[in-house]
């Protein structure tokens, strides 16, 4: 978990757009209906909104369930009110993570939370112990081999990296526990009511609902950026070398089985990859077209997904998250629309780089 935002409600929000969404991670660019300035919330109503959190993570501790208690450890940590930035994490803090995680040794979940990102609680976490056990716990997971590929790329471990590479290409699905990490906050954030009432034009300013943000929605918000900070790997490894000119035949069929297996992944930050990667590596294969086309119309479905509407609220995603993954939410979204999932003849996105990747093959394999 990266350092909280002034305001963890709209970073979570942010970040909420920037996921269920997709083409704000990729892209660079937020979504018009979800949008957030901190400066809308006075401090007496963060200092609230704070006290409440970490009064709440203090109730955790005594659920005596694993998953609460290291929810509790985060939440402790961040909202503690004579917290310093430069200072940290307690020792009590570290020691209630390092408990929590080690009482429950097959959790997928708080296993991809230690081999991810611990944050300020780093002490508590063996990321090498933790990639270990999801080997165990999920050894068909492409996701588990992408961390191990990450290591040995920052390592400059080529050998540690193809074997990685090829566990990646021969694995059965791609799974970065988005999802199921931001249902892990979630839940720990069932009995937390908010002391505060948030209105909608602070957080969905062109949304066709302005009702008040309810309570289940601000717990979402909580939980989907904390997992959205937690859950994301680092990508651009995977991503530049399977762009590389200079693979040999092993190499450049394992990123093809890579390309397919990521474009399964139940968020879209994944699939573009996977996508992008595809264009590179079947380049010269009779299904180079098919790929330019899929990323066509995966950047189609973004666009049209983030434009508000007179008969859909973008928080219908809010209430669809975190049981619906986000490929099927866009779908689901154009289908009530009536809008086509297909971009009409002649459509490009706005960027000039996509448009000259979508329209010239990419520089890749020979």
């Amino acid at each position: 978990m990266k350092e909280p935002a002034k305001n963890i409600l709209g970073y979570g929000a942010i970040l909420a757009a920037g996921l269920l969404l997709g083409s704000a991670i990729v892209g660079g660019t937020f979504p018009r209906h979800v949008e957030y300035d901190t400066s809308l919330f006075s401090n007496s109503t963060q200092n609230g909104i704070n006290k409440s959190l970490y009064r709440h993570a203090g109730k955790l501790q005594s659920s005596g369930n694993a998953r609460d208690l290291a929810v509790s450890a985060f939440f402790l940590d961040s909202y503690q009110p004579t917290r310093q930035v430069d200072s940290q994490a307690s020792v009590e803090n570290i020691e209630q993570l390092r408990q929590a995680i080690a009482s429950s040794p097959n959790d997928a979940d708080l296993a991809w939370l230690e081999a991810t990102d611990c944050a300020r609680l780093f002490k508590a976490c063996d990321k090498q112990n933790a990639i270990r056990r999801l080997n165990r716990i999920e050894p068909d997971n492409l996701a588990v081999h992408l961390l191990e590929f990450n290591q040995a790329s920052m390592n400059r471990d080529d050998g540690a990296r193809d074997m990685a590479l090829n566990d990646m290409a021969n694995s059965r699905y791609s799974d970065i526990h988005y999802f199921s990490l931001g249902g892990l906050y979630y839940d720990a954030l069932r009995n937390w009511n908010s002391p505060v009432t948030l209105k909608a034009s602070e957080f969905f300013q062109d949304d066709t609902d302005q009702t008040p943000v309810t309570i289940e929605e601000q717990r979402k918000m909580i939980a989907i950026g904390y997992s959205a900070a937690s859950a994301i790997p680092a990508l651009q490894f995977i991503s530049a070398f399977c762009k590389r000119t200079d693979l040999n035949q092993e190499q450049l069929q394992n990123c093809k089985s890579v390309a397919r297996l990521m474009t399964t992944d139940k968020t879209i930050v994944v699939r573009r990859i996977g996508l992008r990667i595809g264009i590179a590596v079947f380049k010269h294969s009779p299904e180079a077209e098919q790929w330019r086309a899929a990323y066509l119309q995966s950047h189609w479905l973004s666009s049209q997904y983030a434009v508000p509407s007179k008969h859909h609220s973008g928080r219908d995603s809010f209430k669809a998250w975190p049981n619906m993954d986000e490929f099927s939410m866009m779908k689901q979204k154009l289908a009530a629309e009536g809008i086509p999932l297909s971009p009409p003849a002649g459509w490009m996105p706005d960027s000039e780089e996509i448009q000259k990747l979508l329209v010239v093959p990419a520089v890749s394999n020979p």
